[in-house]
């Protein structure tokens, strides 16, 4: 085996070991979420949730319709619904986003990743200075002296963080 395929073999395994460690080490403490969204997850609703306002449960239906959409489809509907009743109150995305999250336990952790899709820069990526990336010969490089924040045309990836949450409709036997 030649020389730099040793090196870059090498690379790879303790990239991955790097990456194996970080799931083992992983707990609610040392991750992303802010500390409202780890009171929710440590003391979970014990009740159903019940929506009484027309409003709210309007938008909550428009968004739960549109989960699988871009942004731009609530946002066409929701102004085409104000314009049509423009005394009703039509709950912003991001607003309806945060009382679904308060409501479930679900929230987004957003990361950073390659324009290309190829990698998030998460784990042993996640603190690198190093993260605007260029391609050569169908592979993927680190460009020294760049930052994350200076990169603009970034991508970024959404994981769920799922926490407890009560099944009504689980029957009792």
């Amino acid at each position: 085996m030649p020389v730099r395929w040793r090196a870059r073999s090498a690379r790879s395994l303790k990239t991955s070991l790097e990456f194996i460690s970080a799931v083992k080490d992983a707990s609610l403490d040392n991750g992303d979420l802010d500390s409202d969204s780890l009171a929710r997850l440590r003391d979970p609703p014990t009740h159903p949730i019940e929506i009484n306002n027309a409003d709210l449960r309007f938008t909550l239906d428009i968004f739960l319709a549109a989960t699988r959409a871009s942004e731009e489809v609530f946002n066409v509907v929701r102004q085409a619904s104000l314009r049509r009743h423009p005394d009703d109150k039509v709950f912003t995305l991001p607003s309806i986003k945060k009382k679904v999250a308060k409501w479930t336990g679900v929230v987004p952790i957003l990361s950073h990743m390659c324009p290309n899709t190829c990698m998030a820069y998460t784990g042993p990526f996640a603190n690198k200075s190093v993260n605007q990336l260029q391609e050569v010969r169908g592979r993927t490089i680190f460009l020294q002296g760049t930052t994350r924040h200076a990169k603009g045309g970034c991508r970024r990836i959404t994981i769920k963080e799922h926490g407890p949450r009560r099944d009504d409709n689980t029957e009792a036997n």
